[in-house]
């Protein structure tokens, strides 16, 4: 799933985990969630497909990835963590992962006093796996 694989990746980056460690979660940031932290979730997705089969095998999701500070200047250095991890994000199987492609880098005003977040989106394309 890629997801699953897109967690992992993410949960072992070196770069990010020096910042935010092993707090890395799917769609919602818990509540009492401990700063720095990262979220991600899919936004949209475009399969591809041809006309020799109507199943997609080839998949472009775009996904949000979000960090989370307690300072602007922590939102920043997560910023450049994150540009960095999704950069390396390639894998040979389970799904195999060509490239991620930076689709937009903006700051995002939080509601919660104390919280700054740097979102990025990215169109991940990747092989379809069953279940994906």
């Amino acid at each position: 799933m890629i997801e699953a694989a897109l967690f992992g990746h993410l949960s072992t980056d070196a770069g990010l985990s020096a910042l935010a460690g092993t707090r890395v979660y799917p769609v919602q940031l818990p509540q009492d969630a401990t700063l720095p932290a990262v979220t991600f979730q899919r936004i949209s997705t475009r399969p591809v497909t041809h006309r020799d089969s109507t199943v997609p095998t080839y998949s472009r999701p775009r996904f949000q990835v979000m960090g989370w500070a307690s300072s602007f200047d922590g939102a920043v250095a997560l910023r450049a963590a994150l540009r960095a991890a999704m950069g390396t994000l390639a894998q040979a199987s389970g799904p195999r992962i060509d490239v991620a492609l930076m689709q937009d880098d903006r700051d995002v005003v939080e509601a919660t006093p104390g919280r700054w977040v740097a979102s990025l989106d990215y169109f991940v394309w990747h092989a379809e796996q069953l279940g994906d």
